[in-house]
């Protein structure tokens, strides 16, 4: 909507007389559309850092796959290998996420951060089909960012991650290199405004670490480490390195937890303010719980309670750019399989 908006207003500066020969029916379907939109079309600004906000943004889409990776191993009717591999290609899934949370920061301001409660519905797609050396998965989310006590953060936000695996090149093997392209887009509510437009190019590599059991339960830890270009409708290019390390708890009936902490060092090409080096570090946790009630919710629809906590600090040569936030609260999500795969409730 954002594009539109803008060449409709391109238009209009060069062609005015186009724009008032046009239909008036076509300006009334238009008006009653902003009429039941309205409710979730409030003021808003530009973030004051749409980078950082990407980074985060990612974090969360992340740690939002996790549910999906637990429900997985509920799950019946698929190969034995997918269950000792969560979420191998085979899964698809749709996922609904509806977050209520507190965050501290909400425009990542280096100081006098103004507090808000946090809406943000949000829904999450992902298939993928295998090849013999690996995978490759195509996942999209979007979701409806609102702070009632600071509508200018209020934004709408779509991502896109296409990812490659090379995950079969050898028998047996823990590391799996991966190419991946991430576009990610925030648009201000109204007027339907890009405020942040990035494609992020770059690769990576996984490490399957040894998995151990306590009980029943299994507890999984992982290693990710990522090189990244990003290129940027406004502002500066820049390059980054992460790496992620996570642990996973599930115990197979109604109970997981995930902590998976990120440190990611940025560097932004050279600009009018010199050389800028962002260091940002993510903690996020989350954990879930898996009523019968949300379990048994609709047909081939199955749930989870999660409730999740997620630290961020950015450390920036440019003062104005550090930044902390808290983000934390509940949330209830939603999953739907296809593809052969049945989830199982617990007992």
């Amino acid at each position: 909507m954002g594009i539109v908006g803008l060449q409709i207003r391109t238009a209009k500066k060069n062609n005015r007389t186009a724009s008032q020969s046009r239909p008036r029916s076509s300006q009334g379907i238009a008006l009653l559309v902003a009429i039941l939109a309205n409710p979730f079309l409030t003021p808003s600004a530009a973030s004051q850092q749409p980078d950082l906000v990407t980074d985060i943004n990612s974090s969360a889409n992340e740690t939002l796959e996790n549910a999906g990776k637990f429900l997985v191993t509920r799950t019946r009717g698929v190969e034995p290998a997918l269950l000792y591999e969560p979420f191998n290609l085979s899964t698809n899934y749709v996922l609904f996420a509806l977050p209520v949370s507190y965050n501290t920061n909400p425009e990542l301001v280096h100081s006098r951060a103004t507090h808000s409660f946090r809406f943000d519905p949000k829904i999450q797609g992902r298939a993928g089909t295998k090849f013999d050396q690996g995978d490759v998965s195509l996942t999209v989310s979007a979701d409806l960012d609102r702070y009632p006590s600071l509508s200018s953060a209020n934004s709408n936000g779509f991502v896109s991650v296409e990812k490659l695996r090379f995950s079969k090149l050898v028998p047996n093997q823990p590391i799996t290199p991966y190419i991946l392209h991430q576009l990610s887009i925030r648009a201000t509510p109204r007027p339907p405004d890009i405020t942040s437009l990035s494609n992020d190019l770059g690769g990576g590599t996984s490490v399957a670490l040894a998995t151990w059991k306590s009980g029943t339960a299994d507890w999984t830890p992982g290693v990710d480490i990522s090189a990244t270009r990003r290129f940027v409708m406004t502002g500066s290019n820049s390059t980054s390195i992460a790496a992620k390390t996570s642990i996973a708890y599930n115990d197979h009936e109604s109970f997981d937890a995930s902590f998976s902490p990120s440190f990611r060092v940025r560097w932004f090409d050279r600009s009018t303010i010199g050389a800028r080096r962002d260091t940002t570090v993510i903690f996020p946790f989350q954990a879930g719980w898996y009523p019968n009630a949300l379990c048994n919710f609709w047909d081939g629809l199955s749930g989870s309670l999660q409730f999740s906590v997620n630290a961020t600090r950015n450390f920036s040569n440019v003062e104005s750019r550090s930044a902390k936030q808290w983000d934390f609260g509940p949330m209830i999500e939603l999953i739907a399989f296809w593809a052969g795969l049945k989830h199982e409730c617990p007992s």
